[in-house]
């Protein structure tokens, strides 16, 4: 996983942590299809509470980086799934679009 070095979104989750997650670089969006998008969501990963508010923020940020997926580590990927951000495997989707 490649993330775009930027300044940070920095976000509060419901449970009272705060995040800073920088945009992972994507060559396709998986948002496209239907069924992309769901190979794109880990299976039982994990999940993370935010308000409406910081969902629309990391939606914002996101499409001004031009991705579907924020990283904390550059390891563990995020998108948002209404009031959640559930980890997601950008690594995979742009395998299958190359």
């Amino acid at each position: 996983m490649q993330i775009l070095l930027c300044l940070p979104l920095v976000i509060k989750t419901k449970a009272g942590k705060t995040l800073e997650l920088n945009p992972v670089v994507m060559s396709a969006k998986p948002s496209d299809d239907s069924a992309t998008f769901l190979k794109f969501l880990k299976t039982e990963g994990d999940q993370i509470v935010i308000s409406e508010k910081e969902a629309e923020r990391c939606q914002r940020y996101m499409r001004d980086n031009k991705t579907e997926a924020l990283s904390e580590d550059g390891v563990t990927a995020y998108t948002i799934c209404g009031d959640m951000l559930v980890e997601c495997l950008p690594d995979e989707i742009v395998e299958e679009e190359l």
